[in-house]
């Protein structure tokens, strides 16, 4: 298993970010956000603390990562300088209707089993201001133009955590719609949380 920690991010915006414009970059981003399930607290949002966001990726990005993009990892040689200059990236306060937030760690699993391959982006996020909900959170990088199809990244059960201060999880996903996202569609994952 290849485990890369303190990963950086990657989005559609290079360098203009912090004047609102948009420039296309060889790196993605999907964006989520998070609704209150019906029959959950009002204030389930409240304690939130931290963020903890895990999506595989499919069999072609797996591919990319584990053979001929692995020098674009976190540890590759065209990878580091890539991520390191989009540390700040992610909770960008000029992005739109971002939360108030930290990226506090982002880390890429990598396993080419005899059987079949495990890829996958975890983004842990520290929450400043509990105003979580329908907040857009921003998910990245995703190589957009390195690839030979369509990069997508799937969400599953499990994908989204809300934790307090010590690590303790105060809900998950209930539902999530759609399953699957690359940096190419607008709209955000939508999940539905219910308490832990």
């Amino acid at each position: 298993m290849r485990t890369l920690y303190s990963f950086l991010v990657g989005t559609f915006f290079l360098g203009g970010a912090a004047c609102g414009e948009e420039e296309e970059d060889a790196f993605g981003y999907v964006t989520m956000e998070l609704i209150r399930g019906a029959a959950t607290d009002e204030n389930i949002f409240g304690p939130t603390d931290l963020v903890d966001v895990s999506l595989n990726y499919d069999s072609c990005l797996a591919d990319y990562y584990l053979n001929e993009g692995n020098s674009w990892a976190f540890d590759g040689a065209d990878g580091s300088p890539v991520f390191s200059e989009w540390e700040q990236r992610l909770c960008d306060q000029d992005l739109k209707r971002v939360p108030d937030c930290e990226v506090l760690k982002i880390s890429q699993t990598l396993e080419d089993g005899p059987v079949a391959k495990i890829a996958s982006l975890e983004v842990q996020y520290k929450i400043n201001d509990s105003a979580i909900e329908l907040a857009l959170f921003y998910i990245g990088p995703i190589p957009v133009t390195a690839t030979k199809c369509k990069p997508t990244v799937e969400m599953h059960g499990g994908s989204v955590l809300g934790k307090n201060g010590a690590g303790a999880v105060l809900w998950k996903v209930d539902t999530y719609d759609p399953s699957t996202s690359n940096p190419s569609i607008l709209a955000p994952f939508e999940v539905t949380v219910k308490g832990s």
